[in-house]
C-alpha cells in the first residue's frame, strides 16, 4: 500500500495523483506503516492532493517517528512552528 501510495505520488508508470497516493499511504499508516506516515506528514506541509497543514503533517511525522521513521524524526527537528 505504501508502495502504490509512492508511485502516484512520484507518478512512476502511472499519472502522478497526490489524491491517490494520499489515499494509500492513510490505507498502509492504519495498518502501522512508518514510511507512509513519514509520506502523509509531507503531503501535509506541502500541500499536494490535501489543504496545507502545518498541524497535521506535524501529528503524521510523530506517528512515523514514534513508529521508528527517522525520516519523520529528523523532519520534526527542521519543522516551522
Amino acid at each position: 500500500m505504501s508502495n502504490l501510495g509512492h508511485i502516484y505520488e512520484m507518478g512512476l508508470g502511472v499519472p502522478q495523483d497526490y489524491q491517490q497516493a494520499r489515499q494509500w499511504y492513510e490505507k498502509a499508516a492504519a495498518e502501522g506503516e512508518p514510511y507512509s506516515m513519514f509520506h502523509l506528514g509531507r503531503l501535509y506541509e506541502s500541500g499536494h492532493g490535501v489543504p496545507r497543514n502545518i498541524v497535521l503533517a506535524r501529528q503524521w511525522y510523530e506517528k512515523g517517528a514514534d513508529a521508528g521513521n527517522q525520516d519523520a524524526e529528523e523532519r520534526l527537528e527542521t519543522l516551522p512552528e
